[in-house]
């Protein structure tokens, strides 16, 4: 049978990766007291791999050299074993290279750059599995209750949102409108009528909101998805998100993910616009087409944290520049900020904000 004796420190998705990707038939957990209570949201992942939990002191050198021992001596002479090194701390790693060289024992070390190092010739290659994003949250112990993908967007959905784009360009009014709907309902209705001091006016109902300004010309906009589109600032989610679709390398992209709470699953607690999956690592994606508050930067570090890990980061794509203050906050929480206005010339910036994305994906640590 294949073992496979894994070093187990606060991270643990080199420790998942280190298992899809080799496939052993039993994994040994090397713990401690502090990540014990860790394992289970990934041994949820690995239904079918049998498991042992083997509880060691993380700064014992001599100790933890026991506990492997014992694991070995159980083992039969036609088993094969090796190591995952990557988690753990390092007197783990130093106790477990001790082992591996008395016994000949074979292991690897998965990299920041999502490629994996053979002991003991050395040989590196690329990490062939790919986490799926809805294994990223189970990792951390969350579920998704609903997300889309660009492919649940019709043609129409895409034309509508560049056309709201061109009016929202043509003045303050789009800005007005929407404000007065998002003060007035807390839940917009399907069918609905309103006016503003000007006497202009916005109408709706399913598939189609039409907009009647004081010099009596009216735009109309019409898509299944419109009401999101238009009040709920989806055109520019949606036109964010058909932008980094050219990135070829983003292996996963979705959209408008909520998650419920744990205690009454029909309740949303928290929501993110768009979220990429690429080369095992996350990006958390926040697109505002209008005002930034701090509120909105505070909620961007709380949902990396809680569903990315090490293994993520936050950007925000602003359509507008933000303020100073906001700037530093940014800097202060490790958010990313992108500002789709911040240069005069509009044509290319999408392109420049996929250059930004594959210069963070650098960044992310495993």
């Amino acid at each position: 049978m294949r073992h496979q004796i894994t070093l187990v420190g606060g991270q643990l998705l080199p420790v998942l990766l280190g298992i899809k990707e080799y496939q052993p038939e039993v994994v040994h957990f090397l713990i401690s007291k502090e990540t014990k209570n860790s394992i289970s949201n990934l041994k949820a992942l690995i239904i079918g791999t049998k498991t042992s939990e083997h509880e060691c002191e993380p700064y014992d050198l001599n100790n933890i050299k026991s506990v492997c021992e014992k694991i070995i001596n159980k083992l039969q002479e036609e088993d094969e074993v090796y190591f995952n090194l990557t988690g753990g701390t390092k007197i783990m790693l130093l106790a477990a290279q001790s082992i591996m060289v008395e016994k000949k024992i074979k292991g690897f070390y998965i990299n920041q750059d999502n490629t994996v190092l053979e002991f003991p010739d050395f040989k590196k290659s690329n990490i062939t599995y790919r986490v799926s994003t809805e294994e990223f949250f189970k990792l951390s112990g969350q579920r998704v209750s609903s997300f889309k993908k660009l492919s649940d967007y019709s043609q129409q959905d895409f034309s509508t949102s560049r056309e709201i784009e061109d009016f929202s360009e043509k003045g303050s009014l789009y800005t007005k409108l929407t404000k007065t709907i998002r003060d007035k309902y807390e839940h917009l209705p399907k069918n609905g009528f309103e006016s503003g001091l000007n006497g202009d006016k916005v109408e709706w109902e399913t598939g189609k909101v039409l907009v009647t300004s004081t010099g009596k010309k009216s735009y109309t906009f019409k898509s299944q998805e419109v009401l999101n589109l238009f009040f709920d600032g989806g055109w520019w989610e949606l036109l964010v998100a058909q932008a980094i679709s050219g990135w070829a390398e983003a292996d996963e992209i979705l959209l408008k993910i909520e998650f419920p709470f744990k205690s009454d699953l029909s309740i949303s607690k928290n929501e993110i616009d768009l979220v990429i999956n690429r080369n095992n690592k996350l990006i958390f994606i926040e697109c505002k087409s209008g005002k930034v508050i701090q509120q909105d930067i505070n909620k961007m570090k709380a949902i990396k944290d809680t569903y990315g890990g090490v293994a993520s980061k936050s950007i925000l794509v602003s359509r507008y520049p933000i303020t100073a203050t906001l700037m530093e906050k940014c800097k202060e929480l490790n958010v990313e900020v992108f500002s789709l206005k911040l240069f005069k010339n509009h044509p290319g910036t999408f392109t420049t904000l996929i250059k930004d994305l594959k210069y963070l994906e650098k960044k992310i640590s495993l």
